[in-house]
């Protein structure tokens, strides 16, 4: 192998691992977690999320609730999404008990709602604020 060839195939590695960064870096940079809160038992956890998307899904530049059993999420869509939507004021959330969460968001108009899950995991949703 030619010297030139070497450092052809490693200027193509590096620039190919410089791409693949950026999307994994802006793929990632789509939401920020704000908060969680475990259930009372420990076993499920609810995760608030802050969108930096603009598209198609559940709730562009919105807020999102997502329900786990993991203790940690990158991501809305590693868990069940329970609510999307957009508040007049900060969302807020509870645990009423291990089967109940409540969700509290004055909407602003009627669509402002754009996923709401009844029950999740056995868990109901309830959303209070309309």
């Amino acid at each position: 192998m030619t010297l030139i060839s070497a450092r052809s195939i490693g200027a193509f590695l590096l620039g190919t691992s410089v791409v693949v960064g950026c999307f994994w870096w802006l793929l990632g940079d789509q939401y920020s977690r704000r908060s969680s809160q475990a259930s009372p038992d420990g076993r499920f956890s609810v995760f608030e999320f802050q969108s930096h998307q603009n598209g198609l899904e559940h709730a562009p530049h919105g807020s999102l609730l997502s329900l786990s059993a993991d203790r940690s999420l990158g991501d809305p869509e590693d868990g069940h999404v329970i609510f999307a939507g957009y508040c007049k004021t900060a969302l807020a959330y509870r645990w009423v008990d291990n089967q109940r969460i409540a969700v509290d968001c004055a909407v602003r108009d009627d669509g402002d709602v754009r996923t709401l899950s009844k029950r999740a995991f056995g868990i109901s949703v309830s959303l209070n604020g309309r």
